[in-house]
């Protein structure tokens, strides 16, 4: 009989429309309950022959209500039920769909039928069903449509009302792909971490030009060359790389679709050698971005404070429990200072407890500023293995900064900052009384 509720505050507006076929009705009864089915408030309540109703004030609280048609027979099955909601929350918004036209998202749908109403809508969407990992709950106002655009990729969206008393139930959800035309741009923040002889490569597609659909890695013996490896590695956005080369080499990652490659991203420049400096408690590698060509030189150094206050560096490259594995002199680095695993006549060393304190110091060089980055492993080579990446930008030779702590029996690693040593240079720095005379990559 069509059935239908539309609030106004407190106050229900009931109508219905007249039964299709049977006999002539003379009336009709309403019953109501506070739940599917029930009939606890109203039972067989008479209203006479007519189409439509308002209720007096109602509670707070959830109605359910159906209607009957009746004559000198009887009364009719009962009507469709009708629910709603006085002073609570709305219901899920309906019949939610989605379209796309390039980079435009347009959404659309039908306000709640049960329950309060809404005074704005939130979107919930994810890259995988019933997710919420791009957006949780985002406002976007008390229209019945919204449209925006988007990135390329695949978005999994459900849509809740709000009004005073809170926030409903969500609708159905629904899936759409958001493609651009053409090759996609290139992938942005593109970084690295050093891990022994590994290198961790990870990037983030570009929100430009068509969808991604695998990455190809270049790396080159030069900045822009790729003599020495290009892959295609799939579609993701990190990945693990054995070093493919002794020494420094560059790297890049460009997007592959259909309709062909992007431009590169920004490209790294990474430097590995064998090293002593493989496992053990600890291991802390010191590389920094300027000064490998030509006569343009930046000599920076590693250093670290073991607990007894003896310190390792390029002047006193083994201490009681680490090591330097080299000093390199000619720009990018690595430097390793690790934790010995066994003193000269074999027998095992195990770290100090108490805290080992990590940083650089800028010793000489004609290309600043440089960027220095310390990883700093903690029981390197266990399943217990942890890592911390940090960076410090040094303007000039001279000065020393803190990066990190690193404490034992736990093996806790700890970022520290400011400056440790500042010009002009003193004997509180022992080793800036340590001229490297003529002091090679070794």
């Amino acid at each position: 009989m069509g059935l239908s509720a539309v609030l106004n505050g407190s106050v229900a507006r009931i109508t219905w429309s007249p039964p299709n076929g049977g006999a002539t009705v003379s009336g009709y009864a309403l019953d109501a309950g506070t739940s599917s089915g029930s009939s606890n408030l109203v039972s067989n309540y008479v209203v006479g022959n007519v189409l439509g109703l308002d209720t007096p004030p109602l509670a707070p609280g959830s109605y359910f209500i159906r209607v009957r048609a009746l004559n000198t027979f009887g009364s009719s099955t009962p009507s469709t039920e009708v629910s709603f909601n006085v002073g609570g929350l709305p219901g899920p918004p309906i019949n939610l769909a989605a379209s796309v036209t390039g980079r435009r998202l347009t959404l659309t749908w039908g306000a709640p039928t049960a329950g309060s109403a809404p005074t704005t809508y939130l979107v919930t969407a994810g890259r995988t069903p019933l997710s919420r990992d791009i957006v949780d709950g985002a406002p976007i106002g008390p229209n019945v449509g919204f449209a925006t655009d988007v990135p390329p990729g695949t978005y999994h969206i459900r849509l809740q009302a709000r009004n005073g008393a809170g926030t409903g139930g969500y609708s159905n959800e629904v899936v759409v792909t958001v493609g651009g035309s053409g090759p996609p741009g290139p992938p942005t923040n593109f970084d690295y971490t050093v891990l022994g002889r590994d290198v961790q490569l990870r990037w983030t597609p570009s929100g430009t030009g068509g969808t991604p659909t695998s990455y190809v890695l270049q790396v080159g013996t030069q900045s822009g060359l790729q003599n020495v490896l290009v892959q295609d590695v799939g579609n993701v956005t990190s990945l693990n790389l054995a070093a493919p080369v002794d020494g420094s080499f560059y790297v890049r990652v460009l997007a592959r679709n259909e309709s062909g490659l992007s431009g590169p991203s920004n490209e790294r420049v990474v430097t590995l050698y064998p090293s002593a400096c493989a496992r053990g408690a600890f291991v802390a590698t010191l590389v920094w971005d300027t000064g490998s060509v030509g006569q343009q030189r930046v000599d920076m150094d590693l250093h670290v404070i073991e607990p007894g206050n003896q310190m390792v560096f390029y002047g006193n490259r083994i201490g009681l429990t680490t090591q330097l594995d080299r000093d390199n002199t000619q720009g990018l680095g690595p430097e390793n200072i690790c934790s010995r695993t066994v003193d000269a006549l074999g027998n095992p060393i195990q770290p100090s407890a108490g805290t080992y304190q990590i940083y650089a110091r800028s010793y000489s060089g004609n290309q600043w500023p440089t960027t220095a980055r310390i990883t700093v492993r903690s029981w390197v080579g266990t399943p217990q293995e942890t890592f911390r990446v940090i960076e410090r930008v040094f303007t000039g030779p001279g000065i020393s900064q803190n990066f990190a702590t690193i404490t034992y029996p736990a093996g806790t690693i700890t970022e520290v900052g400011g400056t440790r040593f500042a010009q002009p240079l003193t004997t509180e720095d022992p080793d800036m009384a340590l001229p490297k005379a003529h002091d090679p990559k070794q």
